[in-house]
Protein backbone atom coordinates (compact mmCIF):
# COMPACT_ATOMS: atom_id res chain seq x y z
CA UNK A 1 0.00 0.00 0.00
CA UNK A 2 1.49 3.43 -1.22
CA UNK A 3 1.68 6.52 0.98
CA UNK A 4 -1.30 8.56 -0.81
CA UNK A 5 -3.46 5.20 -0.32
CA UNK A 6 -2.53 4.84 3.07
CA UNK A 7 -3.73 8.06 4.14
CA UNK A 8 -6.66 7.98 2.54
CA UNK A 9 -7.77 4.69 4.57
CA UNK A 10 -6.80 6.25 7.24
CA UNK A 11 -9.31 9.68 6.67
CA UNK A 12 -12.18 7.46 5.63
CA UNK A 13 -11.70 5.45 8.90
CA UNK A 14 -11.95 8.43 10.99
CA UNK A 15 -14.76 9.95 9.23
CA UNK A 16 -16.63 6.82 9.56
CA UNK A 17 -15.89 6.74 13.18
CA UNK A 18 -16.40 10.39 13.21
CA UNK A 19 -19.75 12.37 14.43
CA UNK A 20 -19.52 15.85 12.20
CA UNK A 21 -19.64 17.93 15.72
CA UNK A 22 -22.12 20.32 16.26
CA UNK A 23 -25.02 20.66 14.39
CA UNK A 24 -24.30 24.02 13.30
CA UNK A 25 -21.08 22.64 11.21
CA UNK A 26 -23.15 20.82 9.27
CA UNK A 27 -25.85 23.30 8.85
CA UNK A 28 -22.99 25.54 7.70
CA UNK A 29 -21.42 23.16 5.37
CA UNK A 30 -24.91 22.23 3.79
CA UNK A 31 -25.99 26.76 3.27
CA UNK A 32 -22.50 26.79 1.07
CA UNK A 33 -22.71 23.37 -1.11
CA UNK A 34 -26.28 21.30 -0.53
CA UNK A 35 -28.70 24.11 0.89
CA UNK A 36 -31.64 21.92 2.18
CA UNK A 37 -34.18 24.10 -0.25
CA UNK A 38 -32.56 22.14 -3.33
CA UNK A 39 -34.67 19.26 -4.41
CA UNK A 40 -34.14 16.28 -7.15
CA UNK A 41 -30.75 15.35 -5.54
CA UNK A 42 -28.99 11.78 -6.24
CA UNK A 43 -26.84 9.35 -3.62
CA UNK A 44 -24.46 7.22 -4.83
CA UNK A 45 -22.37 4.56 -3.63
CA UNK A 46 -20.94 2.55 -5.70
CA UNK A 47 -18.67 3.85 -8.10
CA UNK A 48 -18.21 1.91 -10.60
CA UNK A 49 -21.69 1.89 -12.01
CA UNK A 50 -21.61 5.55 -12.67
CA UNK A 51 -25.34 5.83 -11.44
CA UNK A 52 -27.15 8.20 -9.24
CA UNK A 53 -29.95 6.74 -6.94
CA UNK A 54 -32.21 9.93 -7.01
CA UNK A 55 -34.73 11.42 -5.08
CA UNK A 56 -37.23 13.57 -5.49
CA UNK A 57 -37.29 15.35 -2.08
CA UNK A 58 -35.60 18.24 -0.97
CA UNK A 59 -31.89 18.01 0.67
CA UNK A 60 -32.06 17.82 4.98
CA UNK A 61 -29.58 17.51 7.81
CA UNK A 62 -29.77 13.90 8.70
CA UNK A 63 -29.09 13.34 4.72
CA UNK A 64 -25.75 16.18 4.88
CA UNK A 65 -24.34 14.91 7.87
CA UNK A 66 -24.95 11.53 6.76
CA UNK A 67 -22.37 12.49 3.39
CA UNK A 68 -19.63 13.87 5.71
CA UNK A 69 -19.44 10.42 7.51
CA UNK A 70 -18.44 9.06 4.29
CA UNK A 71 -21.57 6.49 4.00
CA UNK A 72 -22.38 7.90 0.43
CA UNK A 73 -21.53 10.09 -2.09
CA UNK A 74 -24.43 13.61 -2.64
CA UNK A 75 -25.07 14.79 -6.09
CA UNK A 76 -26.96 17.80 -6.48
CA UNK A 77 -28.26 19.89 -9.61
CA UNK A 78 -27.34 23.46 -10.11
CA UNK A 79 -28.94 26.40 -8.02
CA UNK A 80 -29.50 29.37 -10.04
CA UNK A 81 -26.43 31.48 -8.17
CA UNK A 82 -23.19 29.70 -8.42
CA UNK A 83 -21.20 30.07 -5.54
CA UNK A 84 -18.27 27.58 -6.64
CA UNK A 85 -17.25 26.36 -9.85
CA UNK A 86 -15.91 22.68 -10.89
CA UNK A 87 -13.54 21.46 -13.17
CA UNK A 88 -13.76 17.43 -13.49
CA UNK A 89 -10.75 16.00 -15.06
CA UNK A 90 -11.16 12.47 -15.48
CA UNK A 91 -8.15 11.77 -17.95
CA UNK A 92 -5.36 14.09 -16.56
CA UNK A 93 -2.85 12.48 -19.19
CA UNK A 94 -4.55 13.79 -21.86
CA UNK A 95 -6.00 16.87 -20.30
CA UNK A 96 -3.82 17.91 -18.29
CA UNK A 97 -4.86 19.98 -15.28
CA UNK A 98 -2.20 22.58 -15.80
CA UNK A 99 -2.91 23.28 -19.14
CA UNK A 100 -6.85 23.97 -18.10
CA UNK A 101 -5.22 26.23 -15.48
CA UNK A 102 -2.99 27.98 -17.93
CA UNK A 103 -6.51 28.71 -20.40
CA UNK A 104 -8.66 29.72 -17.38
CA UNK A 105 -5.44 32.06 -15.75
CA UNK A 106 -6.35 30.80 -13.00
CA UNK A 107 -4.30 31.97 -9.83
CA UNK A 108 -2.70 29.14 -7.58
CA UNK A 109 -4.58 31.49 -4.57
CA UNK A 110 -7.84 31.10 -6.52
CA UNK A 111 -8.33 27.15 -6.70
CA UNK A 112 -7.65 24.23 -5.00
CA UNK A 113 -6.98 20.55 -6.78
CA UNK A 114 -9.24 17.96 -4.96
CA UNK A 115 -9.11 14.03 -5.22
CA UNK A 116 -12.02 12.64 -6.70
CA UNK A 117 -13.38 9.11 -6.00
CA UNK A 118 -11.13 7.72 -9.45
CA UNK A 119 -7.86 9.88 -7.63
CA UNK A 120 -5.77 6.31 -6.74
CA UNK A 121 -6.86 4.13 -9.93
CA UNK A 122 -7.03 6.86 -12.74
CA UNK A 123 -5.56 9.90 -11.31
CA UNK A 124 -9.15 12.02 -11.82
CA UNK A 125 -9.01 15.05 -9.96
CA UNK A 126 -11.11 17.91 -9.08
CA UNK A 127 -10.81 21.60 -9.20
CA UNK A 128 -13.05 24.06 -7.10
CA UNK A 129 -12.61 28.07 -7.57
CA UNK A 130 -14.84 30.52 -6.77
CA UNK A 131 -16.54 32.62 -10.45
CA UNK A 132 -17.46 35.87 -10.11
CA UNK A 133 -18.45 38.79 -12.36
CA UNK A 134 -18.04 42.30 -11.76
CA UNK A 135 -17.60 41.43 -8.90
CA UNK A 136 -20.98 39.21 -8.16
CA UNK A 137 -21.86 35.74 -7.81
CA UNK A 138 -22.56 34.39 -11.20
CA UNK A 139 -25.97 33.41 -12.44
CA UNK A 140 -26.16 29.83 -13.70
CA UNK A 141 -26.61 31.11 -17.46
CA UNK A 142 -23.50 33.31 -17.43
CA UNK A 143 -21.06 30.92 -16.21
CA UNK A 144 -22.52 28.33 -18.45
CA UNK A 145 -22.27 30.35 -21.11
CA UNK A 146 -19.13 31.88 -20.59
CA UNK A 147 -16.70 29.36 -18.78
CA UNK A 148 -18.57 26.06 -20.02
CA UNK A 149 -17.58 25.98 -23.46
CA UNK A 150 -14.07 26.93 -22.73
CA UNK A 151 -13.76 23.92 -20.20
CA UNK A 152 -15.37 21.76 -22.80
CA UNK A 153 -13.27 22.60 -25.44
CA UNK A 154 -9.89 21.53 -23.19
CA UNK A 155 -11.57 17.95 -22.47
CA UNK A 156 -12.81 18.47 -18.90
CA UNK A 157 -15.86 18.76 -17.66
CA UNK A 158 -17.30 22.00 -15.89
CA UNK A 159 -19.84 21.71 -13.32
CA UNK A 160 -22.20 22.91 -12.34
CA UNK A 161 -23.83 22.12 -15.84
CA UNK A 162 -27.24 22.17 -17.48
CA UNK A 163 -29.71 19.25 -15.41
CA UNK A 164 -26.50 17.20 -14.68
CA UNK A 165 -25.71 16.56 -10.99
CA UNK A 166 -22.69 17.27 -9.52
CA UNK A 167 -20.90 15.33 -6.53
CA UNK A 168 -20.50 17.45 -3.54
CA UNK A 169 -17.35 18.25 -1.98
CA UNK A 170 -15.40 17.20 0.70
CA UNK A 171 -16.91 13.42 0.69
CA UNK A 172 -15.63 10.15 0.88
CA UNK A 173 -12.51 10.22 -1.37
CA UNK A 174 -12.60 13.83 -1.13
CA UNK A 175 -9.94 15.97 -0.44
CA UNK A 176 -7.38 18.81 -0.97
CA UNK A 177 -4.61 17.43 -2.74
CA UNK A 178 -1.03 19.35 -1.59
CA UNK A 179 1.53 20.67 -4.01
CA UNK A 180 2.51 16.68 -4.34
CA UNK A 181 -0.62 15.54 -4.84
CA UNK A 182 -1.06 13.85 -1.30
CA UNK A 183 -4.53 13.94 0.47
CA UNK A 184 -4.68 16.72 3.08
CA UNK A 185 -6.45 15.31 6.36
CA UNK A 186 -8.80 18.00 7.11
CA UNK A 187 -11.81 17.96 8.98
CA UNK A 188 -15.30 19.45 8.07
CA UNK A 189 -14.49 22.84 9.73
CA UNK A 190 -11.05 23.30 8.65
CA UNK A 191 -12.29 22.40 4.65
CA UNK A 192 -14.80 24.99 4.59
CA UNK A 193 -12.13 27.41 6.75
CA UNK A 194 -9.74 27.19 3.47
CA UNK A 195 -12.02 26.78 0.61
CA UNK A 196 -13.68 30.66 2.33
CA UNK A 197 -10.29 31.62 1.88
CA UNK A 198 -10.17 31.16 -2.18
CA UNK A 199 -9.47 34.50 -3.58
CA UNK A 200 -12.73 35.15 -6.17
CA UNK A 201 -12.04 34.29 -10.02
CA UNK A 202 -13.23 37.45 -11.64
CA UNK A 203 -14.21 36.82 -14.90
CA UNK A 204 -14.90 40.12 -16.56
CA UNK A 205 -11.19 40.29 -16.55
CA UNK A 206 -9.56 37.36 -17.30
CA UNK A 207 -11.73 34.96 -19.50
CA UNK A 208 -11.39 35.57 -23.13
CA UNK A 209 -13.24 33.82 -25.67
CA UNK A 210 -10.70 31.20 -27.72
CA UNK A 211 -10.48 34.42 -30.65
CA UNK A 212 -10.13 37.56 -28.59
CA UNK A 213 -6.60 37.80 -29.64
CA UNK A 214 -7.17 38.85 -33.03
CA UNK A 215 -8.79 42.14 -31.63
CA UNK A 216 -5.01 42.90 -31.52
CA UNK A 217 -4.55 42.71 -35.56
CA UNK A 218 -6.66 46.12 -35.68
CA UNK A 219 -4.04 48.97 -34.47
CA UNK A 220 -6.95 51.96 -34.60
CA UNK A 221 -9.33 51.00 -31.61
CA UNK A 222 -11.30 53.79 -32.06
CA UNK A 223 -14.15 54.04 -33.92
CA UNK A 224 -14.97 57.40 -35.41
CA UNK A 225 -18.41 56.31 -36.61
CA UNK A 226 -20.00 55.80 -33.12
CA UNK A 227 -22.51 58.05 -33.68
CA UNK A 228 -23.90 55.96 -36.69
CA UNK A 229 -24.10 52.70 -34.35
CA UNK A 230 -27.37 51.38 -34.86
CA UNK A 231 -28.80 48.45 -32.75
CA UNK A 232 -29.70 44.91 -33.74
CA UNK A 233 -33.12 45.63 -32.96
CA UNK A 234 -33.86 48.69 -34.64
CA UNK A 235 -32.71 47.17 -37.95
CA UNK A 236 -34.69 44.24 -37.21
CA UNK A 237 -37.77 46.35 -36.97
CA UNK A 238 -36.66 48.06 -40.17
CA UNK A 239 -36.81 44.84 -42.03
CA UNK A 240 -40.18 43.83 -40.66
CA UNK A 241 -42.11 46.47 -40.37
CA UNK A 242 -40.21 48.97 -42.69
CA UNK A 243 -40.67 53.67 -42.84
CA UNK A 244 -42.56 54.33 -40.10
CA UNK A 245 -42.71 57.89 -40.54
CA UNK A 246 -41.54 61.20 -43.16
CA UNK A 247 -38.01 61.91 -43.25
CA UNK A 248 -36.66 58.42 -41.77
CA UNK A 249 -35.32 57.09 -45.35
CA UNK A 250 -32.00 58.10 -45.38
CA UNK A 251 -31.28 57.50 -41.75
CA UNK A 252 -33.03 54.00 -42.02
CA UNK A 253 -30.58 53.06 -45.15
CA UNK A 254 -27.76 53.83 -43.31
CA UNK A 255 -28.92 52.51 -40.50
CA UNK A 256 -29.41 49.05 -42.67
CA UNK A 257 -26.71 49.55 -44.16
CA UNK A 258 -24.33 49.43 -41.02
CA UNK A 259 -26.22 45.97 -40.03
CA UNK A 260 -25.44 44.38 -43.35
CA UNK A 261 -21.90 45.18 -42.82
CA UNK A 262 -21.38 43.92 -39.45
CA UNK A 263 -23.18 41.18 -40.58
CA UNK A 264 -20.90 40.15 -43.38
CA UNK A 265 -23.12 40.90 -46.17
CA UNK A 266 -20.66 42.13 -49.66
CA UNK A 267 -21.94 45.49 -50.89
CA UNK A 268 -23.59 44.54 -53.69
CA UNK A 269 -25.99 41.89 -51.94
CA UNK A 270 -26.66 44.65 -49.13
CA UNK A 271 -27.61 46.90 -51.50
CA UNK A 272 -30.33 44.69 -53.36
CA UNK A 273 -31.70 43.72 -50.13
CA UNK A 274 -31.92 47.74 -49.42
CA UNK A 275 -33.46 48.37 -52.22
CA UNK A 276 -36.34 45.15 -51.83
CA UNK A 277 -37.50 46.44 -48.19
CA UNK A 278 -37.83 50.11 -49.11
CA UNK A 279 -40.05 48.64 -52.22
CA UNK A 280 -41.84 46.50 -50.53
CA UNK A 281 -42.28 48.41 -47.20
CA UNK A 282 -41.83 52.32 -47.73
CA UNK A 283 -45.09 52.40 -46.57
CA UNK A 284 -45.91 55.95 -48.39
CA UNK A 285 -43.49 57.49 -45.90
CA UNK A 286 -41.28 58.63 -48.41
CA UNK A 287 -41.53 62.06 -51.07
CA UNK A 288 -39.11 61.30 -53.39
CA UNK A 289 -41.17 57.51 -53.79
CA UNK A 290 -44.23 59.21 -53.80
CA UNK A 291 -43.02 61.39 -56.66
CA UNK A 292 -42.23 57.77 -58.67
CA UNK A 293 -38.55 59.34 -58.61
CA UNK A 294 -37.61 55.95 -57.72
CA UNK A 295 -34.01 56.49 -59.94
CA UNK A 296 -33.30 58.87 -57.12
CA UNK A 297 -34.06 56.43 -54.17
CA UNK A 298 -31.64 53.55 -55.75
CA UNK A 299 -29.00 56.32 -56.35
CA UNK A 300 -28.96 57.34 -53.12
CA UNK A 301 -28.91 53.78 -51.92
CA UNK A 302 -25.77 52.69 -53.34
CA UNK A 303 -23.85 55.83 -52.19
CA UNK A 304 -25.23 54.90 -48.60
CA UNK A 305 -24.07 51.44 -48.93
CA UNK A 306 -20.79 52.30 -50.49
CA UNK A 307 -19.86 55.24 -48.16
CA UNK A 308 -20.22 52.73 -44.97
CA UNK A 309 -18.19 49.82 -46.77
CA UNK A 310 -15.77 52.23 -47.97
CA UNK A 311 -14.84 54.48 -44.38
CA UNK A 312 -16.21 51.71 -41.74
CA UNK A 313 -13.26 49.41 -43.64
CA UNK A 314 -9.89 48.99 -41.64
CA UNK A 315 -11.45 50.94 -39.04
CA UNK A 316 -12.34 48.84 -35.75
CA UNK A 317 -15.80 48.33 -34.67
CA UNK A 318 -17.21 46.47 -32.42
CA UNK A 319 -18.02 43.17 -34.28
CA UNK A 320 -15.89 44.24 -37.36
CA UNK A 321 -14.03 40.86 -36.53
CA UNK A 322 -16.49 38.58 -35.58
CA UNK A 323 -16.98 36.57 -38.13
CA UNK A 324 -13.09 35.38 -37.45
CA UNK A 325 -14.37 33.24 -35.01
CA UNK A 326 -16.49 30.97 -37.63
CA UNK A 327 -15.23 32.08 -40.83
CA UNK A 328 -11.66 31.99 -41.30
CA UNK A 329 -9.74 29.40 -43.46
CA UNK A 330 -6.65 29.11 -45.25
CA UNK A 331 -6.44 27.83 -49.57
CA UNK A 332 -4.42 24.40 -47.75
CA UNK A 333 -7.87 23.50 -45.54
CA UNK A 334 -10.30 24.08 -49.20
CA UNK A 335 -7.71 21.87 -51.12
CA UNK A 336 -7.98 19.40 -48.32
CA UNK A 337 -11.60 19.63 -48.48
CA UNK A 338 -11.79 18.96 -51.60
CA UNK A 339 -9.22 16.76 -51.89
CA UNK A 340 -11.38 14.07 -49.53
CA UNK A 341 -14.94 14.54 -51.44
CA UNK A 342 -13.40 15.36 -54.93
CA UNK A 343 -17.10 15.63 -56.81
CA UNK A 344 -19.02 15.55 -54.05
CA UNK A 345 -20.46 18.55 -53.80
CA UNK A 346 -22.70 19.01 -50.99
CA UNK A 347 -20.07 17.45 -48.54
CA UNK A 348 -17.32 19.70 -49.88
CA UNK A 349 -19.41 22.63 -49.15
CA UNK A 350 -20.34 21.13 -45.56
CA UNK A 351 -16.67 20.44 -44.68
CA UNK A 352 -14.97 23.90 -45.83
CA UNK A 353 -17.80 25.21 -43.07
CA UNK A 354 -16.63 22.74 -40.78
CA UNK A 355 -13.27 23.82 -41.18
CA UNK A 356 -13.78 27.62 -41.17
CA UNK A 357 -15.33 27.28 -37.63
CA UNK A 358 -12.36 24.46 -36.57
CA UNK A 359 -9.69 26.38 -37.70
CA UNK A 360 -9.79 29.36 -35.05
CA UNK A 361 -10.29 26.36 -31.82
CA UNK A 362 -7.59 24.05 -33.50
CA UNK A 363 -5.12 24.92 -30.88
CA UNK A 364 -6.93 22.94 -28.78
CA UNK A 365 -7.15 19.28 -27.96
CA UNK A 366 -11.14 18.90 -28.24
CA UNK A 367 -13.26 20.97 -30.27
CA UNK A 368 -16.54 22.22 -28.82
CA UNK A 369 -19.01 22.30 -31.65
CA UNK A 370 -22.83 22.81 -30.27
CA UNK A 371 -25.64 21.74 -31.89
CA UNK A 372 -26.31 25.05 -33.99
CA UNK A 373 -23.36 25.10 -35.18
CA UNK A 374 -23.28 21.35 -36.83
CA UNK A 375 -27.28 22.55 -38.31
CA UNK A 376 -25.73 25.37 -40.15
CA UNK A 377 -23.05 23.25 -41.60
CA UNK A 378 -25.34 20.43 -42.43
CA UNK A 379 -28.89 20.93 -41.27
CA UNK A 380 -30.64 19.54 -37.77
CA UNK A 381 -32.03 16.30 -40.59
CA UNK A 382 -27.91 15.35 -42.40
CA UNK A 383 -25.54 16.25 -39.75
CA UNK A 384 -25.71 12.94 -38.48
CA UNK A 385 -25.11 11.23 -41.27
CA UNK A 386 -22.40 13.57 -42.25
CA UNK A 387 -20.91 13.06 -39.11
CA UNK A 388 -20.79 9.66 -39.98
CA UNK A 389 -19.20 9.98 -43.39
CA UNK A 390 -16.53 12.17 -41.65
CA UNK A 391 -15.37 9.43 -39.23
CA UNK A 392 -15.32 6.66 -41.82
CA UNK A 393 -12.96 9.62 -44.10
CA UNK A 394 -10.61 10.20 -40.97
CA UNK A 395 -11.53 13.73 -40.25
CA UNK A 396 -13.13 12.80 -37.20
CA UNK A 397 -10.59 10.80 -35.10
CA UNK A 398 -12.81 10.91 -31.56
CA UNK A 399 -15.90 12.05 -30.18
CA UNK A 400 -16.54 12.50 -26.56
CA UNK A 401 -19.83 11.83 -24.87
CA UNK A 402 -21.08 15.41 -23.02
CA UNK A 403 -23.74 14.06 -21.48
CA UNK A 404 -25.96 17.28 -22.40
CA UNK A 405 -28.99 17.60 -22.42
CA UNK A 406 -30.70 15.92 -25.44
CA UNK A 407 -28.12 13.71 -25.84
CA UNK A 408 -25.91 15.37 -28.49
CA UNK A 409 -22.31 15.09 -28.50
CA UNK A 410 -20.61 18.09 -28.65
CA UNK A 411 -16.61 18.00 -28.04
CA UNK A 412 -14.08 16.50 -30.91
CA UNK A 413 -11.05 15.25 -31.89
CA UNK A 414 -10.87 16.53 -35.89
CA UNK A 415 -7.82 15.43 -37.77
CA UNK A 416 -7.57 19.26 -39.48
CA UNK A 417 -5.00 19.58 -42.42
CA UNK A 418 -1.88 21.34 -41.63
CA UNK A 419 -1.47 24.44 -43.07
CA UNK A 420 1.35 26.97 -44.06
CA UNK A 421 -0.85 29.60 -45.99
CA UNK A 422 -1.92 32.58 -44.87
CA UNK A 423 -5.87 32.92 -43.67
CA UNK A 424 -8.56 34.37 -46.79
CA UNK A 425 -9.26 37.60 -44.95
CA UNK A 426 -10.25 40.85 -46.63
CA UNK A 427 -10.50 44.44 -45.15
CA UNK A 428 -9.87 42.66 -41.64
CA UNK A 429 -12.72 40.18 -41.94
CA UNK A 430 -13.03 36.67 -42.86
CA UNK A 431 -14.44 36.23 -45.93
CA UNK A 432 -17.41 33.95 -46.63
CA UNK A 433 -18.19 33.81 -49.67
CA UNK A 434 -18.22 30.52 -50.76
CA UNK A 435 -17.21 31.65 -54.29
CA UNK A 436 -14.73 33.76 -53.60
CA UNK A 437 -12.50 31.22 -51.48
CA UNK A 438 -12.87 29.06 -54.23
CA UNK A 439 -11.42 31.50 -56.81
CA UNK A 440 -8.83 33.24 -54.23
CA UNK A 441 -7.56 29.36 -54.34
CA UNK A 442 -7.53 28.30 -56.99
CA UNK A 443 -7.41 31.00 -59.47
CA UNK A 444 -9.92 31.09 -62.25
CA UNK A 445 -13.32 29.27 -62.39
CA UNK A 446 -11.80 27.41 -64.97
CA UNK A 447 -9.58 25.73 -61.90
CA UNK A 448 -12.36 25.54 -60.06
CA UNK A 449 -14.26 23.70 -62.06
CA UNK A 450 -12.00 21.03 -62.88
CA UNK A 451 -10.46 20.62 -59.32
CA UNK A 452 -13.66 20.11 -57.74
CA UNK A 453 -15.17 18.03 -60.77
CA UNK A 454 -18.13 20.03 -60.87
CA UNK A 455 -20.66 19.12 -63.81
CA UNK A 456 -22.01 22.45 -65.57
CA UNK A 457 -25.47 23.11 -64.07
CA UNK A 458 -23.52 23.33 -60.31
CA UNK A 459 -20.79 25.61 -61.70
CA UNK A 460 -23.48 27.50 -63.41
CA UNK A 461 -25.34 28.53 -60.13
CA UNK A 462 -21.68 28.63 -58.31
CA UNK A 463 -20.64 31.53 -60.54
CA UNK A 464 -23.59 32.81 -62.58
CA UNK A 465 -26.06 33.21 -59.80
CA UNK A 466 -28.19 35.98 -58.88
Amino acid sequence: MNTSDKIINDIDDRKENLDPSAEDTVNKFSGMFCPYFIKNYGTQFDHDSGRWNYKTKNVCYVLVKSFLKGEYWLGVPSTWYIPFGYIDIDDPVSTPPDHILDILNLKDSEYYKMSSPGYLKEGRIHIIYKPQYKSKIMNRNLYQDMIGPLIKSTGAQPFPWKNRLFRVPAGRNQHILDNNGIPLNHSTEEFMYFIDKLDYYETSEKITYQTSFLYDLIDNKTDPFASHTSTIEDSRTLEKHGLNSFHTRHDSCLTLAIFYYRNDLPPDKAIRRIKSIIRKKHNGYSEQINKGKWWFVDKEIEEIVYWVYDNFTGFYYPDSIHNFKTGLITPDYIKHAVEVFRGDWINIKRTIALFQYCHMRSFFPWIYIPFRAWNKIASCDNYIEYQNTLTKKGIITNIRNDYSVGRYSKSYKIALPKSFSNPITNDNRAVTDLDKLLLTTYGSQRDVVNALQLNRQLAWRLFKRS
